[in-house]
């Protein structure tokens, strides 16, 4: 049994370490990471220099990886046992998982893309979601906001896929 899992592990790692999302055509990419290829760039330029990799890590995942599998979460809000079996990041449920906690703390870095609730209406929205619920909507504030400043067009004319 443990050599099965292991093989598995193996092959992801093989998969995870060929593939390069970055080269799919930009409709394609566009559909599943709900970004631009550019901003998605951006964003790799500007949050690696705050993730933390992990004290041990049996496994390596590259930082780029790391936030395209974060990415494509927030992206379909699908399980995240879905986004470790796509064909771009072939990893098992529990790195999934590991990637998305240490993007959303990295996230949690760029608080001058954060806008801050305006109205009682939505201080209140914010006080009412659980803790991972409100690091993950603010998480997506940054990205949507730094599409704002990076000009991402498709966002600001209102055509991005949802």
């Amino acid at each position: 049994m443990l050599s099965k899992e292991n093989n598995a592990a193996l092959i992801r790692r093989n998969l995870r370490d060929q593939s390069d999302p970055m080269s799919m055509p930009e409709t394609q990419f566009r559909s599943l990471y709900r970004l631009s290829r550019e901003m998605v760039h951006n964003l790799i330029l500007e949050l690696s220099p705050h993730l933390q990799d992990a004290e041990r890590e049996e496994l390596f995942i590259p930082k780029k990886l790391k936030i395209m599998v974060a990415l494509h979460f927030f992206a379909h809000g699908s399980y995240q046992k879905a986004v470790g079996q796509d064909f771009c990041t072939s990893m098992s449920q529990s790195s999934v998982s590991k990637c998305l906690t240490v993007v959303v703390n990295a996230l949690e870095n760029l608080y001058h893309y954060v806008r801050f609730p305006q109205t009682q209406e939505e201080v209140t929205l914010v006080k009412q979601g659980p803790p991972v619920a409100a690091k993950i909507v603010n998480s997506c504030a940054v990205l949507h906001n730094m599409c704002i400043l990076h000009g991402d067009q498709a966002l600001i004319d209102g055509n991005a896929e949802c």
